[in-house]
C-alpha cells in the first residue's frame, strides 16, 4: 500500500507526450559545453599557476655573484 502511494507521490507530474523539448536542444548538451568549458579554463589556470610557480623557484635558488663569493672566501 505505501509502496503504491510513494510511486504515485514521485510520478505523479511526469509525463511522456510533450513535443516542446524537439525546438530547442537538449539542455544536457548545453550543460556539458558549459562543463567542458569551466574544466578548460580552470586546467589553463592551474598550468598557468605551476609554471610561475616553477620559473619563481628557479630564480630564487639561481645562485647570485654575491652568494658564489660569500662561498668561496668561507671555503679558504
Amino acid at each position: 500500500m505505501t509502496h503504491n502511494v510513494v510511486t504515485d507521490t514521485l510520478f505523479l507530474h511526469v509525463r511522456a507526450d510533450d513535443n516542446s523539448s524537439t525546438d530547442e536542444p537538449t539542455p544536457e548538451v548545453k550543460y556539458a559545453a558549459i562543463g567542458i568549458g569551466i574544466g578548460v579554463f580552470l586546467s589553463i589556470c592551474f598550468i598557468a599557476v605551476k609554471l610561475c610557480m616553477i620559473k619563481r623557484h628557479m630564480f630564487d635558488n639561481e645562485p647570485s655573484d654575491e652568494s658564489v663569493r660569500r662561498s668561496f672566501t668561507q671555503q679558504k
